[in-house]
């Protein structure tokens, strides 16, 4: 299922490890007003609106958006998204997305970067990184990597099972 989401303000977590998994998730980008903003968004996008704040998703439903009442936890949420949506809980580098700006991340030989983009350490034992050509940040599989998949791997059991966390 191809779907995509509006994130309010206190979802930045869940966003992130949305984004990687290949998930777009919008964010408020503005100054303004976050609860109108997200609405326009999800108006303009056709994205589903995810919240933690009561008042905002009745404002959402009252209007006809599609809306979720996410739960605090992440992995709870994340599985609850997993189940509603279909969304598959593994990480293909392919199709992962910038955590910060929500950019489709590219990736490129490490040995094409510039030396003081990425460390040392990186560029001598990594093929490839991953680049954000929106706001240049640099990705690279790393052990922060590799405990997301382990979390990740133990959520889709989860899923797959009646259990919940």
């Amino acid at each position: 299922m191809n779907v995509s989401f509006v994130a309010d303000e206190m979802l930045g977590k869940l966003a992130k490890w949305l984004r990687i998994i290949g998930i777009c998730v919008f964010t408020n980008e503005t100054e303004d007003n976050f609860d109108d903003e997200a609405l326009k968004l999800a108006k303009k996008t056709g994205a589903v609106l995810l919240t933690r704040d009561e008042s905002l998703y009745r404002r959402a439903v009252k209007r006809g958006f599609k809306a979720e009442f996410v739960p605090e936890d992440l992995d709870e949420a994340l599985i609850y998204l997993s189940r509603k949506y279909g969304i598959d809980l593994r990480v293909d580098l392919s199709r992962t997305r910038c955590p910060l700006c929500n950019a489709p991340l590219r990736m490129v030989n490490a040995r094409e970067v510039n030396p003081q983009d990425i460390p040392e350490q990186v560029l001598r034992s990594h093929e490839f990184v991953l680049v954000c050509d929106r706001c240049g940040k640099f990705y690279w599989i790393g052990r922060h990597y590799r405990s997301m998949l382990t979390r990740l791997k133990r959520l889709r059991e989860l899923v797959n099972s009646s259990v919940d966390p």
